[in-house]
């Protein structure tokens, strides 16, 4: 029986006679090294083996002690050879074996492959040092109650953590222990169903909850539950890791967050001032010098200029003026949108009237780009802000004419659901690279490629917060070098 019990042992088992010979080995020895051992009996010597050759090793063995190793083996120059070689682990139990006749007859050796153990801990500490860890590896309370809710078992680690000795904690009931008040009313409601069934809403699963030390502090634990019958019996073992450190760091981490995402909001006024400026300086500079350089001719020509020459300088001046106040007030109007402050007036308006009209004003332009307007609707009631929306068509086809490429008309179209009616501008202008499309409706930004082109890169910006203050949206779908579609979406009033 002990043969049998030997042979098919899971751990590998090793006997050595008094001169430290391998005399028996079981089965499992060769599947942890790849090879048939039974060659090594009567041949190996552990004394010769130059991985266990410790001078320590052979004077606890002689002293009568139970010796246990952890050995790192490179099994390349191991004697044994593994069939998968490498670095490797193992833990050997090396015992004495003496009966009363003889004081030593040889040693017994326990053989554990930690290597997947020694690899997991390893990689565990990596990662923990990556996540600045809370510690180095987790020491957890093992508590295990009975049917009564007493006390049974009462690891080291429970003592560690919670302050009452095993002497102090066993037979007591763990909730008036451990407890605190708040959830005593709830886990004393629930017990009873746990003492019939074994069942329980904590049963099989990991919750974050609190516990009360001896010196009557509460901290944060992490409590995983599981049901064990004995005896007839349900009994609850609880494991208990103290996890302050973590939800102080966790803490730290989200004021970390916080800190970062202050430094983004940061960031974004910086560049938003960055490309104000830039913006800015480019679109006041031209008009300004052509007031500046009509002014002047004015100034030093004035007795020579005729009455039309002066009228022209004079409404170069009021065009340019005009233009800087358009830019002043879209700066104005984004800083009101951001504060809050937007004056926001709906009322029931024919949608398909306004856009008929605002495209008719274009189309007034001699020097415009085609228009090709569709729309086959002839009426759509829906409650909107007239003066917002109106600048929001004006921006969009005012977009889709300034970068369309010459004599290419551009397409304005509306088209209605149940839900919303939409106004769409499509043109086959200079597009917009793929690259800028997601800042594209940043406050002052403009696309890389447009840069030749006048604007200052507040429109669309303007245009998304007008839609925005409606319950509404735009969308768009651009290609670089053949055009885009830009779709304003508005909620559609039902009218009877």
């Amino acid at each position: 029986m002990l043969k049998t019990v030997f042979e098919n042992s899971p751990t590998a088992f090793v006997i050595f006679d008094k001169n430290a010979i391998l005399t028996a080995c079981n089965s499992r020895l060769s599947e942890l090294f790849g090879m048939d051992t039974d060659i090594l009996i009567d041949t190996y010597c552990l004394k010769d083996d130059p991985a266990l050759n410790k001078e320590s090793f052979w004077e606890d063995l002689q002293n009568g002690n139970t010796i246990t190793y952890e050995l790192i083996v490179d099994y390349t120059n191991f004697k044994f050879k593994s069939a998968n070689p490498g670095i490797g682990y193992l833990k050997l139990t090396v015992t004495p074996i003496s009966t009363e006749i003889s004081e030593e007859i040889g040693y017994i050796m326990q053989v554990i492959d930690i290597t997947e153990q020694k690899k997991y801990e390893t990689a565990l500490q990596e990662s923990e040092v990556q996540i600045r860890a809370i510690t180095n590896s987790a020491q957890d309370a093992i508590i295990m109650i009975n049917n009564k809710g007493l006390i049974t078992f009462w690891n080291p680690a429970a003592e560690k953590i919670l302050g009452y000795t095993n002497a102090e904690a066993t037979n007591k009931n763990v909730h008036d222990l451990i407890t605190p008040i708040r959830f005593l009313e709830v886990q004393e409601l629930a017990f009873p169903h746990f003492q019939q069934s074994g069942e329980g809403n904590a049963i099989g699963k990991t919750l974050e909850l609190s516990a009360l030390t001896k010196s009557g502090e509460e901290i944060p634990i992490e409590l995983s539950l599981s049901s064990v019958k004995i005896k007839g019996e349900w009994c609850a073992v609880g494991v208990i890791r103290d996890i302050t450190e973590r939800k102080q760091n966790e803490e730290k981490l989200r004021e970390s967050e916080r800190l970062l995402h202050s430094f983004e909001k940061d960031k974004e006024v910086y560049e938003l001032k960055s490309r104000f400026v830039a913006t800015a300086s480019h679109e006041f500079r031209t008009p300004l010098a052509t007031i500046l350089l009509a002014n002047d001719l004015m100034l030093k020509y004035w007795d020579r200029l005729e009455k039309p020459q002066i009228q022209e300088k004079l409404e170069k001046i009021k065009a340019n003026v005009l233009h800087l106040t358009a830019i002043v007030n879209d700066v104005l109007q984004i800083s009101t949108i951001q504060e809050g402050k937007m004056e926001f007036n709906p009322k029931d308006v024919d949608f398909i009237a306004l856009c008929n009209e605002i495209v008719a004003e274009f189309k007034d332009n001699p020097a415009h780009t085609p228009i090709v307007f569709e729309c086959d609707i002839k009426t759509a009631i829906t409650s909107i802000d007239e003066r917002l929306i109106r600048q929001s068509i004006s921006n969009l086809i005012a977009n889709g004419l300034k970068y369309s490429k010459e004599n290419r008309p551009i397409t304005v179209s509306i088209k209605k659901s149940k839900s919303e009616i939409t106004f769409s501008v499509q043109d086959h202008g200079i597009g917009i690279p793929i690259e800028d499309q997601k800042h594209l409706f940043a406050p002052f930004f403009r696309a890389t490629n447009s840069k030749m082109i006048p604007g200052n890169g507040l429109g669309l910006n303007i245009t998304q917060e007008y839609a925005k203050i409606h319950n509404g949206g735009i969308t768009f779908t651009s290609i670089e070098n053949e055009g885009s579609t830009f779709v304003l979406h508005l909620p559609l009033k039902e009218t009877n």
